[in-house]
């Protein structure tokens, strides 16, 4: 069997400018290190790859998250095409709409319930003091710490709650179990 393929090749899209609406906290330039996606400039091709899009917004997310800001979110992702003809190539625009909401600080966990372990013990795994801003990714990490600390010692059928089912909703995003 032979198989031929026709391919109609299209052109090229590149980045042309990276803007963000709705940063007050961070610059423009801070939040663009941040990013996969790269302008168009003399050291990077600036190819456009939708992938990065969803990519970048996580990115953009976890970065204000990590700096106390757990309401962060990117909204929108705005996209201009245009057309160069001298360059025979599409050039797209990006704007990330940003909500960047307030800056928590870290008040502090509670354990209850713990016999095999000290308290002093297990709050040793989160990494950050009362009143340290908080940062989700060490919270998250102290946090399956913990559970990882009964884990490996064979204690496999624990259930690690959190009555208000705030914190570690708030810490993963959904309540797991832990």
């Amino acid at each position: 069997i032979v198989v031929n393929f026709l391919i109609e090749e299209g052109k090229a899209t590149v980045v042309s400018a990276i803007y963000f609406q709705g940063n007050e906290v961070f610059s423009e330039k801070t939040l663009k290190k941040q990013l996969n996606l790269k302008e168009a400039s003399l050291f990077n091709k600036g190819a456009y790859k939708e992938a990065f899009i969803e990519t970048d917004k996580t990115l953009i997310a976890s970065y204000y998250k990590e700096r106390g800001y757990m309401d962060a979110s990117v909204l929108d992702v705005v996209k201009n095409v245009t057309y160069n003809e001298d360059k025979n190539q599409d050039e797209i625009e990006i704007t990330f709409i940003v909500k960047e909401g307030s800056r928590y600080t870290y008040g502090g966990l509670t354990l209850s319930g713990n016999t095999l372990f000290t308290t002093e013990e297990l709050l040793s795994f989160i990494n950050m003091k009362e009143g340290d801003v908080f940062n989700q990714t060490k919270f998250t990490s102290g946090v399956y710490a913990i559970a990882n600390k009964y884990y490996e010692n064979g204690y496999t059928s624990n259930y690690f709650s959190d009555p208000k089912k705030e914190v570690l909703a708030l810490a993963m995003g959904l309540v797991i179990g832990l």
